[in-house]
């Protein structure tokens, strides 16, 4: 039997298909529109997309390519790094990343941030690493269980990458996941 779950993020939506998660990447030309007419208006579009790209909610850019450039980095950071921690990424078309579908960990958030900190070995609440990028490190939904070892699903940021490369092989190798009744 085939199971299919949907979920939306920020800058994709997710359908799993048993085992399979299908990552779409999420276009807004009406949010895109909006900026590039106010930034044309005062005379600053070309400014504001040459400095910024898409990496600013200000650049039209952003809201037409952040889901796609997502996806790249996903699957580039899991093709350059390969760590066990991160949920592999087969195939990335841009508009969409395949991905093996995980099953969210059965645990609270205080667990989770506990175990990380007590891995990491600092205070969660005062380690710059781990706010480096804090939706994609600290959110429970970025992750998945697989034969009882953590995984994340969520990569497509570079500001987390660090801090996936000093602690992921670490992270994988002693978090434990609670056993569910």
């Amino acid at each position: 039997m085939i199971i299919i779950k949907c979920y939306s993020g920020g800058t994709r939506f997710v359908i799993v298909v048993g085992f399979l998660a299908f990552k779409f990447a999420k276009i807004n030309p009406i949010t895109a529109y909006k900026f590039a007419r106010k930034h044309f208006v005062h005379n600053h579009l070309k400014d504001v997309t040459r400095k910024y790209g898409y990496t600013t909610p200000v650049s039209p850019l952003y809201w037409l390519f952040r889901g796609i450039m997502a996806n790249w980095l996903e699957w580039r950071y899991y093709r350059r790094s390969r760590l066990p921690i991160l949920v592999p990424t087969y195939l990335s078309l841009g508009l969409v990343n395949i991905q093996l579908a995980g099953v969210r960990p059965q645990m609270t958030e205080k667990y989770f941030r506990n175990q990380i900190s007590a891995i990491i070995g600092h205070d969660e609440n005062s380690d710059h690493d781990i706010h480096a990028d804090s939706h994609t490190l600290r959110i429970l939904d970025n992750y998945a269980a697989f034969a009882g070892r953590l995984k994340i699903v969520d990569y497509g940021s570079k500001a987390a990458w660090p801090f996936l490369d000093k602690w992921g092989q670490k992270i994988f190798d002693c978090f434990v996941i609670p056993l569910t009744k």
